[in-house]
């Protein structure tokens, strides 16, 4: 049970959009937005707190304030939250798990219709996706895994290897296997997920009728490396705080070292992490940022050339991860693809 007292909550809606006065970071990866803010009181303590959660009710960012007012305006400065909004019920989303040749990978799902498979970035949860999964509820049964080595799932010992990628796609056909025996399923993976969709393909065709890559990459620059480096190096202590909830507070040290060393061992030969892009028969869209510190611009183009019903989205401007940027742009992006997509499977 959690150490405080709940004053007042509310669960953020679509449009509840984050109005970017207030923003946080992990290293140059700004922090996905959250699903619950509480506000609520500490024994002993003076004032309240503005707490944001994500799904599961994990802690991600807090701020303090003299009154509940306060709190309140500054909810809505940050989030658009009306005062007359708050208290409505919350909602907690079980975890469920399923077998893998590498071991169980744990996975949140919610929403009906055709299953959209959602997968995070290093050191990322599924639970930290709920805000991205909500967009798409209307419409598909969103499925949220946590990779290997990530949250709930399992810690194969030889994860942190130059086999990294490799395994987190043999585990993801497993479960798109597992899960979805016979039907196609849509897969959209940011940044290090991003590469396991992809090589997960290579298992698992069939299964695949759509794939939307966020901010990912075929090799590992060292621009990959450095934004790994200087990620892990400049948390904040409340991001650290919610991370080492999210993955234990034992193997959130052994994560961020094991990842660290991984990237490392890859920038050394930059080999391809997707051997397999031109075999890739499912429609692809691609989403790419100019000035995306984990991924130069070229990865993303030259993704979009290999893979032979690709589509590239560009956007100059743009850092890590287009999704949590402008959400309602990608969302309708997205949806735009994969309902022209429809047509054809139709």
């Amino acid at each position: 049970m959690p150490e405080y007292t709940t004053l007042h909550h509310i669960r953020l809606s679509e449009h509840h959009q984050p109005t970017e006065v207030v923003r946080h970071y992990f290293g140059h990866q700004e922090v996905p937005p959250p699903a619950v803010l509480r506000i609520v009181t500490y024994p002993h303590a003076p004032g309240c707190y503005l707490l944001a959660l994500d799904m599961c009710g994990n802690e991600v960012t807090g701020s303090y304030h003299d009154t509940v007012d306060d709190a309140m305006t500054q909810a809505a400065s940050a989030f658009q939250v009306g005062h007359a909004e708050w208290d409505e019920a919350l909602w907690e989303m079980p975890t469920s798990t399923i077998s893998t040749r590498h071991g169980q990978m744990a996975y949140l799902s919610i929403g009906h219709g055709r299953p959209f498979v959602l997968l995070h970035g290093n050191t990322m949860t599924a639970a930290s996706q709920e805000k991205l999964a909500r967009r798409f509820i209307d419409e598909y049964r969103v499925v949220c895994v946590d990779l290997l080595g990530h949250g709930r799932s399992a810690r194969p010992l030889h994860l942190f290897s130059r086999d990294y990628f490799r395994l987190q796609g043999e585990a993801v056909a497993d479960l798109l296997t597992g899960l979805f025996a016979n039907e196609q399923v849509i897969v959209f993976g940011m940044s290090a997920g991003g590469v396991a969709a992809l090589n997960a393909a290579c298992h698992c065709q069939d299964r695949i009728a759509a794939l939307v890559i966020d901010s990912s990459f075929s090799y590992i620059g060292v621009e990959t490396l450095i934004a790994h480096r200087e990620g892990m190096e400049y948390l904040s202590p409340s991001w650290e705080h919610y991370l080492r909830n999210q993955h234990g507070h034992d193997w959130w040290p052994q994560l961020k070292t094991g990842l660290l060393d991984t990237i490392g061992q890859l920038a050394e030969t930059m080999d391809s992490v997707t051997p397999c892009l031109a075999a890739i028969r499912a429609p692809t869209l691609i989403f790419q940022g100019g000035q995306d510190p984990f991924s130069h611009e070229s990865q993303g183009r030259e993704m979009a050339m290999t893979i032979p019903n690709a589509k590239l989205i560009y956007d100059p401007e743009a850092g890590h991860i287009l999704s949590w940027r402008d959400p309602g742009r990608f969302r309708n992006t997205v949806r735009e693809f994969l309902h022209e997509q429809l047509v054809l499977w139709s």
